[in-house]
């Protein structure tokens, strides 16, 4: 669960890392998270995103702009290589 406090878009080519090594000529979308409570999808994983704590998460689904202020549930899952790490969040769902 987190508070989603910044969406952004993102024009091709303006990230310094590509986010998507298919495609580098499309759009994504990210969002700021303020984490209020997260755990591992399985035993096995450790939980990376630790409450408190403040990421941007990207998304290559479109993220509309009324999600800013809005507290939500969401998979987040950490992708990289060695040459970077990014959070990517997916099944987004607004909260009452």
């Amino acid at each position: 669960m987190a508070d989603v406090l910044k969406r952004s878009v993102w024009a091709p080519g303006t990230l310094p890392v590509p986010p998507l090594p298919s495609n580098p000529d499309r759009s994504v979308s990210s969002v700021t998270l303020s984490v209020v409570s997260s755990r591992a999808e399985a035993p096995e994983y450790e939980n990376l995103m630790l409450p408190g704590s403040t990421v941007e998460a990207f998304s290559c689904s479109v993220v509309p702009p009324e999600l800013t202020g809005k507290r939500i549930e969401a998979v987040a899952t950490l992708a990289g290589d060695t040459r970077a790490t990014r959070w990517w969040v997916s099944e987004i769902r607004v909260l009452p």
